[in-house]
């Protein structure tokens, strides 16, 4: 498969991009009968022309190459390189995930200077049982062993 649309292939056929399946089948067959090299033995021109008829009906004439002709020849038109497109896309997506990127890096940037701004944490007081006696009481950076009330 060639990775370029040669030309505009429903200009090859004379018929409109909204035309039927059907309207594109008669347009091959009447264009095919004015070029065809049985009827034009010596005529090159006419041999080229039959060429770029066929091509055409090769992709007009299946529904699905059709559709993907359609999709192509939106994003870069006809008789220009696929590669075109590819490149575009490309281009495209690395300036979204340039913007994307920026965007990240000016909020992380508040974000760690909002962090430095924040006020330390007070010191909470905090309990382990060890056992049924005893239990560890946890203040700033000391440590207690207390024995537990035991109700009786």
């Amino acid at each position: 498969m060639k990775n370029f649309i040669s030309g505009d292939y429903y200009a090859t056929l004379r018929v409109e991009k909204s035309a039927h399946q059907d309207e594109i089948k008669r347009a091959y067959r009447k264009a095919v009968l004015n070029c065809h090299p049985d009827h034009h033995p010596d005529d090159k021109e006419a041999e080229e022309e039959f060429k770029r008829v066929s091509e055409a009906w090769g992709i007009l004439g299946d529904a699905e190459r059709r559709r993907h002709y359609d999709l192509v020849s939106e994003l870069i038109g006809p008789g220009k390189h696929a590669d075109d497109a590819v490149n575009g896309f490309i281009e495209a997506f690395g300036k979204i995930i340039n913007e994307v990127r920026s965007d990240f890096e000016k909020n992380e940037s508040k974000r760690k200077q909002t962090a430095t701004k924040k006020t330390p944490k007070r010191k909470r007081k905090v309990a382990k049982k060890i056992d049924d006696e005893f239990m560890i009481l946890k203040q700033g950076g000391m440590e207690f062993r207390v024995r537990r009330n035991h109700a009786s």
